[in-house]
């Protein structure tokens, strides 16, 4: 990955300031422990019978170590007890950390950056374009299975979305206005999510915006707008189509988009309102061509009532 170092910077602090949020809320709980009498007095006396413990374990006395357990469990047993009546638990008096994997250090063991990290990249570069998080519907949400076909539909994505890490190929929505495309595109994006994996959804005009910031930018931030594109789990465009293109150089970037992920056997998702016809004279052929690759590209057509209009 080749980010720049202002994002990289800004992602660390994201962390750190995770981090610090957790830390403090921790000590505040245990500063209310230790305002309470019995429960300093309890942990003093642990600490005091712990000490007494490993005195007699290296001196080999093994009635004093007895005795000494015994004294930690019954001042860990007040200890305990006073945490309850106060309504705090072991839990909350250590940080809490939003990602097991890395302790929300953004790095694994192996010293890689985590899965939440490269979110957290691509939510910045985001929010660095002016795109809006948005907020996606799920599959509980759905209605009207019984129309336009979409009951076997809805089963079928959510068994894709599932197996999305294994998945080979990427899928093409295509169909008129209003039969369920973008709906559906929105409750697969949010199902993969859910699993923790990244997930970037944009809309086609946000894709504009993601190829007119690529093509303005110097090179050192190329990399950024790129990857965003290409190093996420799940790509979904909604809408190809709707946006403006960039005389020359839409068709180019998009079509490095969708070969790249193909190559990397990344999926994607795109939703268009367009014909094949259309498609080929508004991309060109070498884009019509990778989405008709029936090895590594499967178009599900949607037709039918306008869900729109159903009350």
């Amino acid at each position: 990955m080749n980010y720049s170092n202002k994002l990289l910077k800004e992602a660390n602090g994201v962390f750190e300031t995770r981090r610090k949020a957790a830390e403090e809320t921790a000590e505040r709980n245990r500063e209310k422990l230790f305002e309470n009498g019995e429960y300093l007095a309890a942990y003093n006396a642990y600490n005091g019978a712990k000490f007494d413990l490993g005195k007699a374990i290296y001196g080999g006395d093994e009635k004093a170590a007895k005795t000494a357990e015994e004294s930690m469990k019954k001042y860990d047993g007040i200890m305990l007890s006073v945490m309850k009546n106060m309504g705090i638990s072991k839990a909350d008096i250590t940080p809490k950390v939003n990602c097991e994997k890395c302790g929300d250090t953004g790095r694994t063991l192996s010293g890689k950056p985590c899965a939440c990290f490269i979110k957290v990249l691509h939510e910045l570069t985001l929010e660095d374009l002016g795109i809006e998080k948005r907020v996606l519907h799920d599959f509980s949400e759905a209605e009207y299975l019984d129309k336009n076909d979409l009951k076997d539909t809805y089963e079928k994505m959510k068994k894709y979305c599932s197996n999305i890490k294994n998945v080979d190929f990427s899928i093409v929505f295509r169909g008129e206005v209003g039969t369920g495309k973008s709906f559906l595109a929105e409750c697969m994006a949010n199902e993969v999510t859910k699993q923790g994996l990244n997930c970037v959804y944009l809309s086609a005009y946000d894709l504009y915006t993601v190829f007119l910031r690529y093509h303005n930018a110097p090179v050192y931030e190329k990399g950024d707008y790129l990857d965003l594109l290409l190093g996420c789990d799940f790509l979904v465009i909604d809408d190809l189509g709707c946006e403006p293109l960039l005389n020359n150089v839409s068709g180019q970037y998009l079509y490095t988009v969708i070969s790249e992920r193909a190559e990397r056997k990344m999926p994607f998702l795109i939703t268009t309102n367009l014909t094949a016809e259309q498609i080929l004279e508004k991309y060109g052929e070498r884009i019509m061509s990778r989405l008709n690759d029936k090895k590594r590209c499967i178009t599900k057509r949607f037709s039918g009532e306008d869900l729109r209009k159903i009350k």
